[in-house]
């Protein structure tokens, strides 16, 4: 099946010049159309055939393309649990001190490198 583009490459005529012909003359844009039809019957009955035949790959282009399949995979979207939050009134003085000391560190190590930038 030829497009209207190499329809006129092959008669040697301007693209623009053949639809024009087939703008003026119904019988040349029948005559396209019923070619251009005959065509893509011919291609889809070997397609349906081959996909009746068990072509798994002829099987799933028609599928993709006349039953709207897609290959996608499914997507989970789960949010992460809210962070726990910790009550201080349940530790003791020396787990706060401990954990006090660890946020001092923290902090001065972070300090630090912000004054090395």
């Amino acid at each position: 099946m030829l497009t209207p583009e190499q329809v006129a490459d092959h008669f040697g005529i301007g693209r623009r010049t053949f639809y024009s012909m087939m703008a003026r003359d119904e019988e040349i844009a029948a005559r396209y159309k019923r070619g251009k039809a005959k065509a893509v019957g011919a291609i889809a009955q070997g397609l349906i055939g081959k996909a009746r035949g068990g072509d798994t790959a002829s099987m799933i282009f028609f599928l993709k393309t006349q039953a709207g399949w897609r290959e996608a995979s499914p997507i989970e979207h789960t949010l992460p649990e809210p962070p726990r939050q910790l009550d201080p009134s349940n530790l003791s003085d020396q787990t706060l001190q401990e954990m006090m000391a660890v946020i001092d560190l923290t902090t001065e190590a972070e300090q630090q490198e912000d004054h090395l930038l």
